[in-house]
């Protein structure tokens, strides 16, 4: 019994926590004279994307995989003919990192099935079950003679049923330009297996630019005779190839004399190289459009600009394909390593937007940006626009990151600037509170970190005056003190900011009163662990922060970064963060209070009732979130959380039910 107590008591201590989830706010947001239709969904350099129904209510979803092996899942929320997408998460179903995927009804009954490389042996196979929507890990793939399916990792291979016997057979590339063959010949332990068949499928052989490379391949009937034709796009060409098959759905012959070297023939994309074909029905007529994806290959590298949409005018049987885009799905896109910041620069009332990025190429040397983006909107409906692509200036170095305080007590913001050579760079702002002029004073004495360096000013001490904290390449956080004043400050030497607190690497810190008890909480963005978040435990004036694991964020990528307010009317604290495929994700806290069963904002006896109907009677109250009363989040409601919420209640009253 001490020990139930004891859990439930250790339980109620987190019920007022919240939920961080994905938000799709229609926040405008235009850059370079160019609204951006999706501002927050991460932006992408090497993105590999499949079209898939996977809530089954007759319209396209999608599933991108870019540079960090995440999956994301862009659900759409419109219709067959008029799509409307909306990142739902950037870590489907916690699925471990995966160099490609495919999605497919493999077993025939009714689910989709999820097919990708294995995450130790990069160039076996991982074979995924779909039961009742989760996909359950089977096991590896092999052939009848145990022995594993191979794909070359660096080959974004393919399956189809190509001799019409109603399973998928497996497809990939080889360097030398040729396709391997493995045949599906049944099951074993309700895993497919496949048998080896040749290296060089039909005598194809693809040398681009008179070399051959990494490839991605796609089959689809392009000419309606209902046999499957071959897309290919190749390290080594700007384009895509076609191959037809010139024999029928049950015997193929790749026509490999008269092959299509550029595509679409109307108007071909030209590109970076090694473009991953797609071909789905987005606008509901029946014929399949083109989504092209830029890998990158030897004609450079293409981190922006990087979807194309093609849609087909034409029909099913003799596609016509207009070019519509090259930034499908729509994305804030800066290259590589965004971090933002929110500040109200111009003393509006509302937040503006700042975004350093790790280099852009319009002039040489390669350096950082800093985009401005006025808020011409408000404080609960913000509207983003960028007023300036060079905030500061050209020459700050790379990977910037930026932070505004008000450092000399003036009532305006200062800006201080981290870049990928460890100084910070500091810029006092002499204008006024609703118009900024900004002067260059040079790097902060006797701060020279790792490198990546990330500044947070914070009053640490609650002595009256910003103390300069921050991250860094080698995963630690330093304090700098200011044993200045408000209004001249003098920072210390760095130093660790605590014994034991750092990240693996590029250490991003922010604060913010994340469970408003009046102290600073500290999260934390790494170059490979995501966001971590510890609470102050100590005082306003004695920090002290213990790293809280109840509190989870989302998977966001590599080299996360972050900045927090306040984007919307809801009471939850907005997060946006940014990463290394050059976008922002916006997170926010979903605002559902454990146990606030009846939403009126209190915990109390009512609330008991509520969740004992809701246990007995199976009555859900309106707009019931899963939080509020799942208390010990086990996923299902039951006798315990009724138990954890009157420990709760009593407790915020001073009855202590068991003292440890």
């Amino acid at each position: 019994m001490r020990t139930l107590f004891a859990s439930m008591v250790i339980l109620a201590s987190f019920l007022t926590s919240q939920n961080i989830t994905f938000q799709n706010l229609d926040i405008p947001v235009e850059i370079n004279d160019e609204i951006i239709e999706n501002p927050f969904f991460g932006g992408f350099n090497k993105p590999r994307i499949q079209s898939v129904d996977w809530d089954t209510d007759g319209d396209p979803d999608f599933f991108l995989l870019d540079e960090d092996g995440f999956l994301r899942f862009y659900q759409n929320e419109g219709t067959s003919t008029t799509p409307e997408f909306r990142i739902q998460t950037s870590r489907f179903q916690d699925l471990p990192p995966a160099g490609w995927f495919y999605f497919n009804d493999f077993d025939q009954d009714g689910n989709i099935d999820y097919m990708t490389s294995h995450p130790e042996e990069s160039g076996h196979l991982h074979y995924y079950r779909n039961i009742n929507g989760e996909l359950n890990l089977l096991g590896e793939v092999h052939q009848t003679d145990g022995s594993p399916v191979i794909n070359n990792s660096f080959m974004t291979p393919t399956f189809s049923d190509i001799d019409n016997d109603s399973d998928s057979d497996f497809f990939t590339g080889n360097y030398a330009g040729t396709v391997t063959f493995y045949e599906n010949v049944g099951w074993d332990d309700n895993i497919p297996v496949f048998q080896f068949i040749s290296a060089t499928w039909q005598n194809i052989s693809i040398i681009g630019n008179l070399r051959h490379g990494a490839s991605a391949i796609q089959f689809i009937d392009l000419d309606g005779d209902e046999d499957f034709d071959l897309s290919w796009g190749d390290y080594f060409h700007q384009s895509l190839y076609i191959i037809w098959n010139i024999g029928n759905a049950e015997f193929p012959v790749m026509d490999i004399f008269n092959v299509i070297e550029s595509f679409p023939e109307e108007d071909p994309v030209i590109t970076a190289g090694q473009n991953m074909p797609g071909f789905v029905d987005l606008d509901g007529d029946n014929d399949a459009d083109l989504i092209i994806s830029v890998l990158s290959g030897s004609f450079g590298s293409q981190l922006v600009n990087n979807l194309y949409y093609y849609e087909n005018i034409g029909s099913q049987n003799n596609p016509v394909y207009e070019f519509i885009t090259t930034h499908f799905l729509g994305s804030i896109d800066l290259l590589t390593d965004t971090s933002p910041e929110l500040a109200d620069i111009d003393n509006d009332g509302d937040l503006d937007l700042f975004i350093g990025n790790g280099f852009e190429p319009t002039s040489f040397p390669w350096t950082g940006r800093i985009h401005f983006l006025r808020n011409h909107g408000t404080q609960t409906q913000p509207n983003f626009i960028e007023e300036n692509p060079s905030f500061l200036g050209t020459n700050l170095g790379n990977n910037l990151s930026l932070d505004l305080a008000d450092i000399d007590a003036d009532g305006d913001l200062d800006a201080f600037i981290g870049n990928s050579n460890g100084f910070i760079l500091f810029f006092r702002n002499t204008g006024t509170t609703e118009n900024f002029e900004f002067t260059n004073e040079g790097n902060i004495e006797s701060i020279d970190l790792s490198g990546h360096s990330s500044p947070a000013l914070a009053d640490l001490d609650n002595d009256g005056d910003l103390d300069l904290i921050c991250g860094e390449t080698s995963g630690l956080i330093t304090l700098s003190e200011n044993t200045g004043t408000a209004e001249i400050f003098q920072f210390q030497p760095p130093v660790l900011l605590q014994e034991g607190l750092f990240t693996i690497s590029r250490s991003a810190p922010e604060f913010v009163d994340l469970d408003e008890d009046g102290d600073l909480d500290l999260l934390t963005g790494s170059e490979y662990s995501g966001i971590a978040v510890y609470e102050n435990t100590g005082s306003t004036s004695d920090y002290y922060f213990t790293q809280d694991l109840n509190l989870v964020f989302p998977e966001t990528g590599l080299n996360t970064t972050l900045t927090t307010g306040h984007l919307s009317q809801s009471t939850g604290l907005d997060i946006l963060t940014g990463l290394s495929t050059g976008g922002l994700y916006h997170l926010s806290f979903d605002g559902c209070v454990d146990g606030d069963m009846n939403d009126d904002g209190a915990i109390d006896v009512l609330d008991i009732i509520a969740l004992v109907s809701f246990i007995l009677l199976s009555e859900a109250l309106p707009e019931l979130g899963d939080c509020t009363a799942d208390m010990n989040q086990d996923q299902q409601v039951d006798i315990l959380d009724i138990i954890i919420l009157v420990t709760q209640i009593l407790s915020e009253n001073g009855i202590i039910l068991f003292h440890p």
